[in-house]
């Protein structure tokens, strides 16, 4: 069975990226990055993270 999180950052991306670190020390990995916004620049970035649950 698989689990997943939907990280999400409205404008500090090292705190996304220090979570992002943590998850993947408790064996989450990064399936799906992305970003939201409008032609005038990125307003947010999402990740889908998935690891195996038994």
């Amino acid at each position: 069975m698989k689990e997943y999180e939907i990280l999400y950052d409205t404008g500090e991306a090292r705190k996304l990226v220090a979570q992002i670190n943590r998850m993947a020390k408790e064996g989450w990995q990064a399936k799906s990055i992305g970003a939201l916004g409008a032609p005038t620049g990125i307003r947010a970035v999402y990740v889908l993270m998935e690891r195996e649950v038994s």
